[in-house]
């Protein structure tokens, strides 16, 4: 018997499955109480998918979709949001947690004053951080800790704004260095392709909104730190050579450089006083150049005539330091901004009057590294990359504010902003990718090639892939455009198109039997079933219920809609009409993703979530078990001929026609997930992620 709790002001009775908060009541499914429970056993503990999925479906295979569900499901009864959250917060690329006060009962017959309660809080995550960096401080001396812990404590104010981060580029590789035209139209960037040899990186520009990059160099060593001149004509960058680096300059639609200065210096290394970074005067004479030259100790900034290619030093770090690094000029030229490293480990942000006027310090928090900063327009203010956040401070100080929303637990780095309007662009990490691969199937005599060949890819994710009923093209959901929009290509990944723009997270998309039409389930306040021109268009809503409705899939005669809910207060199959008007319940005892067979007689589904593949006649009829093992929906499909599944990295495949299952191929995919297969069963497509180290530009709108 597992005792009752506390989360916040509702009631958690686990054994019955049962929330309560005064006159509100909410059942829940065995499995997501079991998830909530596990919660609120580890409260203020960032808990990864891969352990809640070993500590709620410990016999089970599922996916990262059963999680989320359930996590929707916990957020639906609690009344929570993901966007604001009170009880449980989503951290990216980590986990979950329980932030929410929990309070166990020793028996649940028992009033609060008589309970025996263990209460858990969350601390702000920055300050755990702190509290972490304190200790390990006290080791070195109470003196370091007394300069070092007091101005952290004040690092991130309540009310700190909150902002939302969309992706510029996704593309494979690393994406870095924005900057934007004088218009703030365009931005330049460099990008250092997954198939790049040695780590190569070009200069690209590519429009904000729409289009694809221009490249601008190909030359065979690195080209990194692109700025745009005042003019908007040219594009100053940095060719690394081999013991020096070049300043370029080449025109912004392309054409013929000119090298305006060859530095010699001893690293390449930002870290380590390499060059770290240009800016523009406001006039266009002059470059800023952060660099340490080559024969001396610390990084200096720089001034470069654009003309005569005279270099002059400008700021002045003491003995003993590493230098000065990412020098910007003020929007209005009169002073230039830099980060100070005063020794490993311990950096601050300053600004210089110019010319080789009074140092002022802007920050006094020894942030551990830096990368980069950027000017707000009025010059008020200034945004800067520290400690693998962003942060922004006022001019002439107060205290560093961290900016929220702009993808917690990666790194942000190179902060860029417009000179007109509001637009704030940085880099950020891309640990994984999730992309989608094709496999051939040795099952099917007349198939020549074999091996996986990943035909859909990005640093986002790419994921629920289905084909068209002629195998000539793919249906997926892709957030690269910050959202999971549905999105279509060639069998062969090429063409591709996105057809939904919902700013919601749509997937699970599927094909009408004539491929005009796709229909798939998008998530907002509730999961609802749309369909939508393949060609693009207005999506149409088919389903309105304040339960959740996905996984749809089409009749055999495109007439009507099968689709997974829990409306009925666990999941099932129910079917509609396109127009919406009839909808009705097919399966009794479970059921989620149904697909009708290519004669359209019978009806194949998992009877639960996950659970064993069972058929059943399209008219109604008994509900047989035909596979005997637990399936996420994601696990099999229906070919013509049988069906088949996976079961961690092996493909099987169940044969209608001798009832016999037999094992087809070995995945070699990344961490494999999806599984769908042509109706003829002569391709596979799997999807799959590994951990890519990278980075994507991305863009903060209305920023102010």
């Amino acid at each position: 018997m597992r005792h009752d709790l506390r989360i916040d002001d509702w009631r958690v009775e686990p054994d019955v499955g049962k929330l309560s908060r005064g006159e509100e009541q909410c059942q829940l499914e065995l499995k997501v109480m079991d998830l909530l429970v596990h919660l609120a056993e580890h409260a203020g503990e960032v808990l990864t998918k891969e352990r809640l999925i070993r500590a709620v479906w410990p016999d089970t295979f599922v996916t990262d979709e059963v999680l989320s569900n359930a996590i929707w499901q916990l957020r639906k009864a609690l009344g929570d949001d993901a966007r604001h959250p009170r009880y449980i917060e989503t951290l990216p690329r980590r986990g979950y947690r329980l932030i929410a006060p929990v309070e166990f009962r020793g028996d649940s017959s028992q009033d609060a004053g008589e309970s025996k309660i263990r209460s858990k809080a969350v601390q702000p995550q920055t300050h755990r951080w702190v509290l972490a960096l304190t200790v390990a401080l006290v080791l070195l001396g109470a003196a370091v800790v007394l300069v070092i812990w007091f101005p952290r404590t004040t690092l991130a104010p309540t009310g700190a704004p909150t902002l939302r981060a969309v992706p510029f580029t996704s593309y494979s590789g690393s994406e870095e260095r924005p900057d934007f035209s004088p218009q703030g139209d365009r931005i330049a960037y460099q990008w250092t392709a997954k198939d790049e040899t040695n780590g190569n990186s070009d200069i690209y520009v590519k429009q904000v909104g729409l289009g694809e990059p221009l490249r601008l160099t190909s030359d065979p060593n690195p080209d990194m730190c692109p700025r745009w001149s005042p003019d908007g004509q040219r594009i100053a960058f940095v060719r690394w050579l081999s013991d020096r680096a070049a300043i370029v300059e080449v025109p912004a639609l392309g054409g013929s450089e000119r090298t305006l200065a060859e530095l010699r210096t001893n690293v390449r290394l930002y870290d380590q006083g390499g060059l770290s970074d240009l800016s523009w005067s406001p006039d266009g004479k002059r470059l800023a150049v952060s660099f340490r030259p080559h024969g001396t100790l610390e990084a200096r900034c720089h001034l470069l005539d654009v003309d005569s290619g005279h270099l002059e030093a400008c700021t002045s770090p003491p003995k003993g330091t590493f230098g000065d690094y990412y020098g910007q000029f003020s929007p209005d030229g009169s002073a230039i901004a830099f980060f100070r490293r005063k020794a490993w480990g311990i950096c601050d942000l300053y600004q210089q009057s110019l010319p080789k006027g009074p140092v002022q310090q802007l920050t006094f928090e020894s942030f551990p590294g830096a990368r980069g900063l950027a000017w707000m327009p009025d010059g008020r203010q200034i945004v800067f990359a520290a400690d693998d956040r962003l942060w922004r401070v006022a001019i002439p100080g107060g205290g560093p504010v961290p900016l929220t929303g702009t993808g917690e637990n990666l790194a942000r780095e190179y902060p860029a902003m417009s000179r007109k309007g509001s637009l704030l662009a940085y880099a950020q990490g891309t640990p994984f990718q999730h992309d989608i691969w094709r496999l051939a199937n040795p099952l099917v005599e007349d198939t020549s090639q074999a091996g996986a060949e990943r035909i859909i890819s990005s640093t986002r994710g790419e994921d629920n892939p289905q084909f068209s009923p002629d195998g000539n093209r793919i249906a997926f959901a892709s957030n690269r455009t910050g959202y999971f929009e549905i999105f279509v290509c060639n069998s062969d990944g090429s063409q591709l198109r996105q057809v939904t723009d919902l700013k919601t997270d749509s997937g699970s998309p599927t094909w009408s039997p004539d491929g005009r039409q796709i229909c798939f389930d998008s998530w907002n306040q509730d999961a609802e079933i749309y369909v939508v021109n393949a060609e693009g268009g207005a999506p149409r809503r088919l389903t309105t219920h304040p339960a959740a409705d996905v996984t749809p899939t089409w009749s055999r005669d495109g007439r009507s809609v099968y689709f997974s809910s829990n409306r009925s207060g666990r999941y099932e199959i129910w079917k509609t009409t396109l127009g919406g008007s009839e909808v009705s319940q097919v399966t009794r005892q479970g059921g989620f993703r149904g697909i009708e067979s290519i004669d359209g007689t019978r009806l194949y589904y998992a009877n639960g979530f996950p659970g064993q593949i069972t058929v059943m006649p399209t008219g109604g009829g008994p509900e047989t078990r035909i596979l005997n093992k637990n399936l996420s929906f994601v696990q099999w499909d229906l070919s013509s001929a049988g069906i088949y599944f996976r079961d961690a990295r092996k493909v099987y495949f169940l044969d209608f026609k001798s009832g016999r299952t037999r094992e087809v191929l070995t995945l070699n995919v990344p961490d494999p997930a999806v599984l769908r297969v042509t109706l003829d069963g002569r391709w596979f497509l799997c999807s799959g992620s590994d951990p890519q180290e990278g980075s994507d530009i991305v863009l903060v709108e209305d920023f102010r």
